[in-house]
């Protein structure tokens, strides 16, 4: 079952290369603003001072 599941998506990617692209980029750039964001917010809520 998943081989026919995987040879559904391969000829899926081969159709459609352009929205395979679109879609790839989209989850990579979501993944990118959570990580960049995530850390931003771990950055700022460190202590305002560590030398104290």
């Amino acid at each position: 079952m998943f081989a026919y599941y995987l040879d559904l998506a391969v000829r899926s990617v081969r159709r459609n290369r352009v929205l395979t692209a679109l879609m790839v980029l989209a989850i990579a750039l979501g993944i990118g603003a959570s990580k960049t964001t995530l850390t931003v917010f771990h950055v700022l809520s460190g202590d305002p001072i560590p030398g104290k």
